[in-house]
């Protein structure tokens, strides 16, 4: 039996609770930070106080410690990024299209190294050997326009995020739950992250528009300072602010998910009547109608791993899961279309660009196919909705070796085209 499902089990057993908090820490906060559907027991409110104020009693010594380290690390990233300034001999597109996600999620690994006291000489130097001679491939990739070299780099930032996963869990990566943890956390970093742009963005426009109103014209300063710094700083800044305020966004993004699923299932329900009734045949033509699909269909995946954690795992035939099986329904449907569209474009070659894409449609589809299975087994059985989330935790894998592939293998198989 899993660690939630025994927690929801020991909601009638004090002693049963204590034990499980002794025995596994980081999966017993994790439940009742995640969680709200139990607020109707006295010992889920119980537990809920008494973690919330360990939290607040071990905030002041993370703050110490932490700030130091995050000011370094955002300050020597953002030296990174004005290196273009400094050599002239840069050409500034290429060096951010190579290296920006370099940059930024090296910082955010180090600064987990710092956050889970992983200072083991031998993880360290491995990572950091590993982070050098990634950045020495990326950027001895020729310069000269290519589909298959532009791809690579694009799917780089799959291959960091991993790597920063790996790190976060303290090279659990085996651990399943703590793989889920760890997708969670990066909903929760997105929304963060997007909460601290919109006011750094309304600061940009003030700040410069106060200091235009008096004859000074900041923006060139601005622009090349404050915002190259503020976004260097940005990742860093929002994972730490994650760590002393885990209840801002642990709650805010599974509500966000649960009211965008039915909203998304509804609008891909109509995208595919006018799609099939208007026998557009540009699906198979239009390369930015195929990505746009693309995105569509990975969000489809992020709503329904955020929704499930809303859902209430007690009650049978929840019409929160019959919403996400027929959301995952019309994916498959979506995907379909895509991959119908790929393989038409396939009989004239192979390129890099459909190559790459023929192959994420196909792991999707698996993905979803996977997730439908799932959903509807829950749908009868709410008490094996985790393994929803669980079988998306497994398929991550599946994800990082297809990212390999395209960073290290493509550009080699199609001779740098």
């Amino acid at each position: 039996m899993n660690i939630n499902q025994q927690i929801i089990d020991g909601l009638h057993s004090p002693e049963e609770l204590e034990k499980l908090y002794r025995e596994h820490k980081n999966e017993f906060c994790d439940f009742f930070n995640s969680n709200t559907e139990y607020s109707d027991s006295e010992l889920f409110k119980f537990w809920k106080v008494r973690l919330a104020a360990e939290t607040s009693h071990s905030r002041h010594k993370v703050l110490k410690s932490d700030i130091i380290f995050v000011i370094l690390v955002s300050v020597f990233s953002g030296l990174l990024l004005k290196l273009p300034d400094f050599f002239a001999q840069l050409d500034r597109n290429s060096f951010y299209l190579r290296n920006l996600s370099l940059i930024l999620f090296n910082a955010l690994i180090y600064y987990a190294f710092w956050q889970n006291k992983l200072f083991a000489k031998r993880e360290l130097v491995g990572y950091t050997i590993s982070i050098a001679a990634l950045a020495v491939y990326v950027n001895l990739l020729p310069v000269t326009k290519s589909d298959s070299v532009q791809l690579a780099l694009l799917h780089l930032p799959v291959l960091l995020w991993y790597l920063f996963g790996w790190v976060m869990v303290s090279f659990e990566w085996k651990n399943l739950n703590q793989r889920m943890n760890y997708i969670r956390f990066s909903g929760e970093f997105l929304v963060m992250t997007g909460l601290i742009m919109i006011g750094g963005g309304l600061l940009t426009a003030i700040s410069i528009n106060m200091f235009s109103a008096i004859g000074m014209n900041i923006e060139n300063f601005w622009m090349e300072y404050v915002v190259i710094f503020g976004g260097a700083a940005l990742p860093v800044v929002s994972v730490f602010l994650i760590n002393i305020y885990p209840d801002i966004t642990g709650k805010i993004t599974p509500v966000l998910a649960r009211i965008f699923s039915p909203l998304a299932m509804i609008t891909l329900a109509v995208y595919l009547v006018f799609l099939l009734l208007s026998g557009n045949s540009n699906v198979m033509k239009d390369r930015n109608l195929l990505i746009i699909l693309n995105i569509i269909l990975f969000a489809v995946l992020v709503l329904v791993l955020f929704s499930i954690s809303e859902i209430d795992k007690s009650k049978k035939k929840n019409a929160g899961v019959f919403v996400l099986f027929l959301l995952t329904l019309l994916a498959i449907l979506v995907d379909v279309v895509a991959i119908t569209a790929i393989i038409s474009r396939l009989f004239n070659g192979f390129t890099p660009n459909r190559t790459v894409v023929f192959g994420f449609n196909v792991l999707i589809f698996i993905n979803l196919i996977i997730l439908l299975r799932k959903l509807f087994h829950s749908f009868f059985h709410p008490e094996t909705l985790e393994e929803v989330e669980l079988s998306i935790a497994r398929y991550l894998n599946v994800y990082f070796l297809w990212a390999l592939i395209v960073v290290f293998v493509l550009p080699v198989l199609f001779s740098f085209r």
